[in-house]
């Protein structure tokens, strides 16, 4: 049996306007206006045009709030329409950095075990909204 996901902090369906520096992977310097489809305290998962590498630092930079973080890319998703899913680490916990995300009383991060799941539909949702897939055909109605 799978084990739930734990967590360092909770996710939050968010599409935030980013913009993201650093250097691509041939090396070139580069610097891309995107979104983001998640975001937590300790990362987010944005769209990127751009191909970069695991572990590579790259800065992300909220242009509503001007708040700007050093990260690394962790995760490299499958490319849908140019853009590929990337999740990006912050090297500081940065809880201000997208909308707000909970802490609990004893001031960590709560980790909700239901979000994974979420997150999963979450995704289609939103991947689904931009036209990047179709909903699979419904079942044939069991007559009554």
């Amino acid at each position: 049996m799978a084990q739930p996901e734990h967590r360092r902090s909770e996710r939050v369906l968010a599409d935030l306007a980013v913009e993201i520096r650093g250097e691509s992977e041939d090396h070139r310097p580069f610097q891309e206006e995107t979104f983001t489809v998640t975001v937590s305290a300790h990362g987010a998962l944005v769209m990127l045009g751009t191909k970069v590498a695991i572990g590579q630092k790259v800065t992300l930079l909220n242009p509503k709030t001007w708040d700007e973080r050093e990260g690394r890319v962790s995760f490299m998703g499958r490319e849908h329409a140019g853009l590929a899913q990337v999740a990006i680490e912050f090297l500081k916990p940065a809880p201000e950095f997208g909308p707000s995300v909970p802490r609990r009383l004893d001031g960590k991060f709560p980790s909700n075990k239901t979000a994974f799941r979420f997150e999963i539909l979450a995704r289609a949702a939103v991947s689904f909204a931009r036209g990047l897939c179709e909903l699979p055909p419904a079942a044939p109605k069991r007559p009554r």
